[in-house]
């Protein structure tokens, strides 16, 4: 969530830098001299670029709060709340990260994908690889419960 806020804060500032290189390209740079006043645009337009490669190169030293972490094995515990809320558990067990086990929530963009992957990992007792991104505040909460969870961004089965 922290990273989404520090993106749609990065690309804002990315457009607004955009923004004020064409306005400063298009005003009128008070000199007599043509020569000058191109080369006083082209600097003046250089900046801007300059600027707007610092606010992507902070977006991404942003990312570094995030780490990825991956988790394999087969599918122990699998947990269907009314809510549509899926839990799970692995085998061997994940340990130190959350209340050791991990959340799809009904409102997760492209949930049914997952929880389809998930069910097939379970009914044919294949492995799956759970690919997870680990931030500073560690856990999620599952929706409408609370409590700490890690969130699953993409599931893999495995041969």
């Amino acid at each position: 969530m922290k990273f989404q806020r520090f993106l749609s804060f990065s690309l804002v500032s990315i457009a607004a830098t955009r923004r004020l290189a064409r306005f400063i390209g298009d005003q009128a740079v008070p000199s007599f001299n043509p020569a000058h006043r191109q080369e006083i645009t082209k600097m003046s337009k250089r900046s801007a670029v300059i600027r707007m490669a610092l606010v992507v190169a902070a977006a991404f030293a942003g990312a570094s709060a995030y780490a990825t972490a991956n988790f394999t094995g087969k599918v122990n515990m699998l947990e269907v709340w009314s809510t549509g809320n899926v839990a799970f558990t692995l085998v061997p067990p994940v340990t130190g990260y959350c209340n050791n086990q991990f959340i799809i929530n009904a409102s997760f963009p492209g949930a049914k994908n997952l929880i389809a992957t998930l069910i097939t990992a379970k009914a044919q007792d294949r492995e799956i690889q759970v690919a997870s991104y680990v931030d500073s505040t560690g856990c999620i909460p599952a929706d409408g419960y609370g409590g700490d969870y890690i969130k699953p961004v993409y599931l893999y089965l495995r041969d």
